[in-house]
């Protein structure tokens, strides 16, 4: 028997992840994750994955979407996987709590906000001395433009 590695969320650039799985002697297993949003946008997402798992039904196992926390963990847990990685950044949230519940390698969840929100990114680059871009959040359009006033007229007088 094949070890699993679950894919949380395996839409945009997950999708890759399912044939790398296998490809390296894995089973993957599709775990659908849930979207926070809850406009037409979410559709695209929805009819995304269902093109997916059309492709791949009967294959590899899906665990379907599902808002029950503890439900989904016994799912993952049922499977036994090696890792559960994210397929995209709708999964990270998901990867990191189901591995931290499981033991299984991978970020801690207590660092998903310095994975999912770019201010936060952004912190934590730099106090670790890495690059990171220059940027500041903003709530109303007009502290765009102050912003970049303010940027272009520092960034303009040097040579």
């Amino acid at each position: 028997m094949k070890q699993k590695i679950v894919i949380a969320e395996y839409i945009s650039t997950g999708i890759n992840f399912i044939d790398d799985v296998a490809s390296r002697g894995y089973e993957p297993v599709l775990l659908e994750g849930t979207y926070p949003e809850t406009g037409p946008e979410v559709q695209v997402f929805r009819d995304a994955r269902a093109a997916i798992n059309a492709r791949f039904a009967g294959k590899y196992r899906i665990i379907r979407e599902n808002h029950d926390y503890s439900a989904v963990l016994s799912e993952v847990r049922e499977v036994n996987p090696a890792l559960v990685i994210a397929g995209s950044e709708f999964g990270v949230e998901l990867a990191a709590r189901l591995s931290e519940d499981l033991g299984l390698p991978g970020n801690p969840a207590s660092r998903i906000p310095y994975m999912t929100q770019k201010d936060k990114m952004h912190r934590a680059s730099r106090c670790i001395s890495l690059s990171w871009p220059r940027g500041n959040a903003i709530s109303r359009p007009q502290e765009s433009r102050i912003r970049l006033k303010h940027t272009h007229s520092r960034t303009h007088h040097r040579h």
